[in-house]
């Protein structure tokens, strides 16, 4: 294993749990994803052209879980990450569970946690229909992951999740995702740093007090639309350094860093993992720099 990976930070680290001003809390979030769920959950999940009008089928849906969480392993094989594929794995945000049956076949039990109803439902009665026994989902509804013991879980992963909520909330959760694991264990963890562009300028120069309010004036509250309804998601990004930060006060370390494609329009699952220039240069033009925390806990 190598040291501690020191991310460069994008912008001055401000207070630990300070809001993004978003102007949003967890109860409207949570709304916003009973609503996408019952919409269409899976144009929500991937929001591919290709799923628009829900044509994910079950196989060809689940199949991007296995090939991102294959994508995933075979990374950190490549880094000399050592992850034993024992114990037990949490999959936050899981959604209808696509990722969380992949990993599933990878330890020794699966637990699926999302904010939606319908999202825990609809994933553990397509598990139930798979034969996979090995598994769970759970309704989680608070800013923290209290249900769960401290050092409990061995392994998490979360992709394309927390970008969708404010900074106080990514913070919180980050907090818990290290109370959370084993000694020795590993979180990975995608969250976009910053947008790049005029609209990731105008972002960062915007003061937090008046961001909801540019929020409805430029951007409507829908991010995505579908055949006869309408799917929101916020994107909010989180500085390295402060994440960095964080991470320093969780008994953890952040042994690598990686980038990835997971918050371009037409990720759909397919994972591709750089170097910052690689995805700063992909990133150019208004798109997000979107970094991939390995942590290890001591």
């Amino acid at each position: 294993m190598t040291g501690t990976h020191r991310p460069a930070a994008d912008a001055a680290p401000s207070a630990l749990g300070s809001p993004s001003g978003s102007g949003r809390g967890l109860a409207d979030y949570a709304a916003d994803w009973e609503a996408n769920a019952r919409a269409d959950a899976r144009y929500a999940i991937l929001s591919d052209p290709a799923s628009k009008g829900g044509t994910w089928d079950d196989d060809s849906f689940l199949s991007t879980g296995e090939h991102e969480i294959g994508r995933v392993f075979a990374e950190l094989d490549r880094l000399g990450v050592l992850v034993t594929g024992r114990g037990t794995c949490l999959d936050f945000g899981c959604g209808l569970g696509r990722l969380t049956q992949a990993l599933a076949r990878r330890f020794d039990q699966a637990i699926g946690v999302d904010v939606s109803p319908t999202m825990v439902t609809g994933a553990t009665e397509l598990a139930e229909a798979g034969g996979l026994d090995n598994v769970r989902f759970v309704l989680n509804q608070q800013a923290d992951l209290a249900q769960f013991d401290t050092g409990s879980i061995d392994f998490i992963y979360s992709n394309i999740v927390l970008q969708h909520v404010s900074g106080d909330l990514q913070l919180g959760y980050l907090r818990e995702f290290g109370r959370l694991l084993a000694p020795g264990g590993v979180a990975v963890v995608q969250l976009p740093s910053r947008r790049t562009g005029y609209r990731g300028l105008a972002r960062r120069l915007t003061p937090d007090a008046l961001l909801p309010l540019a929020r409805r004036i430029v951007r409507p509250p829908a991010e995505l639309e579908g055949d006869g309804y309408r799917i929101r998601m916020e994107m909010n990004c989180q500085p390295e350094g402060r994440v960095a930060d964080l991470v320093a006060t969780m008994d953890a370390t952040i042994i690598r860093l990686r980038y990835s494609n997971a918050a371009e329009p037409a990720f759909a699952g397919n994972v591709d993992f750089f170097d910052r220039s690689v995805a700063a240069a992909r990133a150019r033009g208004g798109g997000y720099l979107s970094p991939v925390y390995v942590i290890r806990r001591r």
